[in-house]
C-alpha cells in the first residue's frame, strides 16, 4: 500500500460496492477489499467468514491524500450509502460479516470519527455502526479486489445513482484543499504559519480577531474554509477568539 497516505478502514456491507465507490474519490490513493476486527485465531478468508463465526467484517482499506481529501470528506461518503440503524445487514445481504464499522488507525482519527458518528446518532434513530479502533485487517482474495471493475454488471447493494450522489456530495465539501508549501511560504506571515502549520499558539489579546464584533464568518486563514459565525461568537477573557458552535 502507498505508505505517503493515510489509512482508515470502512466496513459497509458487501465490500465489493463499497470499494468501487471510495476508487472514484479524487485524494483517494488506493483500496483493498478485506476483512476487518475479527477473532486472531480464526481463519480470514472467504469461506469461513461467510459462516458468521470468525468475527470478521467484509471491509475496505482506504489509503487517502488528507491534502487532497479530508477524513470527514469520506466519513460523511460514507454515511451517504449505509443504513446506521441496523445491525448485521446491509441492502439484502444478511450477516456478522456484513456489520458496519469504522476502524481508526491513532487518537486523531478517532476524534474525527466519534465526532461525525455522534453527529448522526445525535438524527434520534438507532445508531448501530461499530466505531473503535483497528484490530487487524486481512486482504481478501484477488478475485474480490476492485470485482466490480473486473464485473462491470456484477451484484452491488449500493446503486449507481446512490453512488454518484454521493461523489457529487464529495466533490461539495472537499473545495477547501490546502496550498502548496510554496503558496504557504508567500501568503502567511510568521505567526500564521506558526499556528497553522507548526501546532503554534499566538500570545494572547495579540490578535485583532479576539475582541472584534463584525458580523461575519470567520474562515481557515490557508484554506479559506468557513469555520466559525459572528452570531456565536462570545467575549471571553482569555484573549483568543471565543465561540460556543463551529459553523
Amino acid at each position: 500500500m502507498d505508505t505517503k497516505g493515510l489509512k482508515i478502514i470502512f466496513a459497509g456491507g458487501c465490500f465489493w460496492g463499497l470499494q468501487k465507490l471510495m476508487d472514484g474519490l479524487p485524494g483517494v490513493l488506493e483500496t483493498r477489499a478485506g476483512y476487518a476486527n475479527g477473532k486472531e485465531t480464526a481463519d480470514a478468508h472467504y469461506e469461513r467468514v461467510c459462516g458468521g463465526e470468525t468475527g470478521f467484517k467484509e471491509a475496505v482499506e482506504v489509503i487517502y491524500n488528507p491534502l487532497e481529501i479530508a477524513l470527514d470528506t469520506l466519513l460523511s461518503v460514507f454515511f451517504q450509502v449505509i443504513d446506521p440503524t441496523v445491525a448485521d445487514r446491509q441492502g439484502n445481504d444478511v450477516g456478522h460479516q456484513y456489520q458496519t464499522g469504522i476502524y481508526y488507525i491513532d487518537a486523531a482519527q478517532k476524534a474525527v470519527v466519534e465526532m461525525a458518528a455522534s453527529m448522526v446518532a445525535a438524527g434520534g434513530e438507532p445508531f448501530m455502526v461499530e466505531i473503535g479502533p483497528l484490530e487487524n485487517f486481512y486482504p481478501a482474495e484477488e478475485y474480490h479486489q476492485h470485482y466490480l471493475d473486473k464485473n462491470p454488471v456484477g451484484y452491488c447493494h449500493i446503486s449507481l445513482e446512490k453512488m454518484a450522489k454521493a461523489r457529487d456530495f464529495a466533490a461539495s465539501l472537499n473545495h477547501f484543499v490546502r496550498p502548496s508549501e510554496e503558496t504557504l511560504c508567500h501568503t502567511l506571515n510568521e505567526m500564521q504559519y506558526a499556528v497553522t502549520q507548526e501546532d503554534g499558539t499566538e500570545p494572547p489579546f495579540s490578535s485583532p480577531l479576539w475582541d472584534a464584533d463584525k458580523p461575519g464568518i470567520y474562515v481557515d486563514v490557508v484554506t479559506g474554509e468557513p469555520l466559525f459565525s459572528s452570531k456565536d461568537k462570545f467575549i471571553s477573557t482569555c484573549g483568543w477568539p471565543s465561540f460556543s458552535a463551529p459553523i
